[in-house]
């Protein structure tokens, strides 16, 4: 590895991601803008081939009858499939005009973290108006050059009091938040922004049709565009083609795309070098990470995980979350202290600014049935479906279990030797009998999603994912939840581990603050501050009575606790096993 400098803050490594030479050449370096300002590549997850491989299951333009990217990008262009274009993520670092950080930092899709003039002192720049600008943007040409520069003198001044002002008050220790609000949006801010590539071209192309009515727009706009070119020629230049030319023209003739579904069935085999080989790269690299990209984890029996891409890591968290603190802030802390301080307070905007790309092949019941219930989570099929394939999942022996009486969504008792094999029995041939019925259909050339609909959710499928940290913590949270379905709680364990891996310090705090956290509701902290006066070790059945959490039990004729109670019960027990289990390890 190399030595660290402005350009390379971490050196030189070797990695199995796919890189681009000509992303690589820009990382770090500022595309100046205005007079003061900048953006800068900082990160990038992906490429064009990324795109490709999102689109087809993993399995390349093999799939699609070699057709090259170009024709592949148009057809998904053509056929409005966005979801592939997210697998590029882009990480900009920005110093600009607030008036124009406004078009950038407050973008629905953008994940942001913006210096902050509540922590810090503002930064001491401001976008200058002299008189060739001020001559430049009077396109009309009606102003003297008398009034032009009067004009520009005007703004200066303006400019140079409104900071005198705030400089005054930061002397006097007037709160920080109210002593900037007398600061033009000529001052300049700074933020880091993380957006897939597809969302940073949606945001260049509207800064171009809002030029008429801001010109400063599109100088932003052109620098970002100039950076994504580098990272996805190919997918940059089909995204402005489709915008010029007469879609209906081209449409037909891209809807005749000849897939190979065979090739789905076929599991990944890579060496150790992945899929792209190994390479050098400026970025950041995590070796417990590296190690684990492109090998596929068996579950389920048939079903696999397999980790393909990661954008940052736990310092990339820091770095997103420290730029809200410039001049006049105290020491920083750690990066663990930092990030352990970000998970307790729910300060969520820089775990964003970290991704995590994978494939998979599960049952539909698991995916998409449940994972695309968390919206976050950008997934592709292939070529935007979801395709049945010819295996299907088999249930565990251990999970073959009656349905809880006790829980309406969960499973109770194990079943008996000859229940279990005539469950089994029962459910293969069904799905033997729906696979040879949609092998019949499509051996008479019958579409392929007519086959597909008298598959049972059973049947496995291939798909690619990619998610920001802060929402895979959040999909972990109700995944790999004791109360979840046994075979997508199998999925996010594996999910977990990649995380775990691209992110030490941030998993070990959510760790420490969500998952394995005990929460109180207010009702809840009365009764334990109660038992905690009075030294008891669990809550005496008339306490939770007065607070009408007891039910009648018809069998018995006495009194059962209900559900917040039971809750409440396992809550306080938890507590006391995990001081027990501290006890003994000390």
């Amino acid at each position: 590895m190399t030595a660290k400098n402005s350009e390379l803050p971490f050196g030189i490594s070797r990695t199995k991601r796919l890189t681009c030479s000509t992303a690589e050449d820009i990382l770090y370096k500022e595309f100046r803008v205005f007079d003061q300002g900048f953006v800068r590549l900082v990160d990038y997850m992906g490429g064009d081939d990324s795109v490709v491989y999102a689109a087809t299951g993993g399995k390349g333009l093999d799939l699609v009858n070699n057709i090259n990217n170009y024709d592949l990008f148009n057809y998904l262009h053509m056929s409005e499939m966005k979801d592939p274009f997210d697998f590029v993520q882009v990480k900009l670092h920005m110093e600009i005009p607030i008036s124009n950080a406004l078009f950038w930092v407050y973008r629905k899709q953008f994940r942001i973290n913006e210096y902050s003039g509540r922590y810090s002192v503002m930064i001491n720049k401001m976008q200058r108006y002299n008189r060739y600008v001020i001559s430049h943007l009077d396109t009309e040409k009606r102003l003297s050059n008398k009034k032009i520069e009067e004009i520009a003198d005007k703004i200066t001044q303006i400019q140079d009091n409104s900071r005198e002002n705030y400089d005054y008050l930061i002397e006097k220790d007037f709160a920080r938040e109210l002593s900037r609000i007398g600061l033009p949006l000529s001052n300049y801010t700074a933020f880091y922004l993380s957006a897939s590539l597809n969302d940073l071209l949606d945001a260049v192309n509207l800064s171009k049709k809002r030029y008429r009515n801001n010109p400063d727009l599109s100088i932003v706009g052109d620098a970002v565009d100039d950076i994504i070119e580098n990272i996805a020629p190919l997918v940059t230049h089909s995204y402005w083609h489709q915008r010029e030319r007469n879609n209906a023209e081209h449409l037909e003739k891209h809807l005749d795309l000849k897939v190979n579904y065979d090739l789905l069935e076929k599991n990944p085999e890579y060496d150790q070098k992945g899929r792209f080989g190994i390479s050098d790269t400026k970025r950041l690299t995590v070796p417990e990470a590296e190690e684990i990209l492109f090998k596929p984890e068996l579950f389920l029996g048939n079903s696999w995980f397999m980790p393909t891409d990661y954008m940052g890591s736990d310092s990339s968290i820091v770095q997103s979350a420290r730029v809200s603190y410039g001049a006049g802030t105290k020491d920083v802390s750690t990066d663990k202290t930092l990030i352990r301080y970000l998970k307790r307070h729910k300060h969520t905007t820089p775990f964003e600014h970290v991704s995590l790309q994978f494939e998979a092949k599960t049952p539909i019941f698991n995916s998409p049935r449940q994972c695309l219930r968390h919206r976050t989570m950008n997934r592709e099929g292939v070529l935007g479906e979801f395709v049945p394939l010819k295996d299907w999942y088999h249930v565990q022996e251990e999970q073959m279990r009656e349905q809880s009486s006790a829980n309406r969504q969960g499973r109770g008792h194990e079943l008996d030797d000859i229940t279990k094999n005539e469950i089994r029995g029962s459910l293969e041939s069904v799905f033997r009998n729906q696979l040879k019925i949609r092998e019949e259909i499509e051996d008479v050339s019958m579409p392929k999603f007519i086959s597909s609909e008298i598959a049972g959710v059973g049947f496995l499928n291939l798909w690619s994912a990619n998610q920001d940290l802060h929402n895979a913590f959040h999909f972990l949270s109700l995944r790999a939840d004791k109360h979840a379905q046994y075979e997508i709680m199998e999925l996010a364990n594996r999910y977990m581990n990649f995380v775990s891996k691209v992110a030490p310090i941030a998993y070990q705090a959510w760790l420490d603050y969500e998952k394995n956290s005990v929460r109180i509701n207010d009702s809840e902290k009365d009764l334990i501050a109660k038992m905690i006066r009075e030294g008891k070790t669990e809550i005496p059945l008339t306490w939770f009575r007065e607070k009408n959490w007891t039910l009648p039990d018809k069998k018995t004729g006495t009194e059962t606790l209900n559900r917040e109670a039971n809750e409440l019960t396992e809550k306080i027990k938890s507590i006391l096993r995990d001081e027990q289990g501290n006890s003994e390890n000390e």
